[in-house]
């Protein structure tokens, strides 16, 4: 059990809020510290064991999980209005008006 959570830790924030850090290295890659518990909301070390298992799986198919994770709101509109704008679901005078709204 131990060496299944090796490079799953647990930090202490400055604002006082605990988060799951994890750094783990599969196929000969060394990923950098991920924050888990802003990335994935994962609250203990089980559970980020748990979605790191989930990860590896996704690299293993060839996907890049942490590639352009959006974390703030601006990140996901901007994200969401291209994927409407490509798909044709929107079109220029919707995001026009969108955006004045905001």
């Amino acid at each position: 059990m131990a060496d299944e959570l090796r490079g799953i830790t647990e930090k202490t924030m400055s604002n006082g809020k605990t988060a799951i850090m994890v750094r783990f290295k599969y196929n000969s890659t060394t990923y950098p510290v991920k924050n888990f518990t802003n990335l994935y909301g994962c609250k203990t070390r089980t559970q980020a064991r748990d979605k790191l298992n989930e990860i590896k799986v996704l690299i293993s198919q060839g996907m890049k999980p942490f590639l352009n994770t959006p974390t703030t709101l601006n990140e996901i509109w901007k994200e969401r209005v291209i994927l409407k704008r490509e798909s044709g679901e929107w079109k220029e005078i919707t995001i026009n008006t969108c955006q004045r709204r905001s």
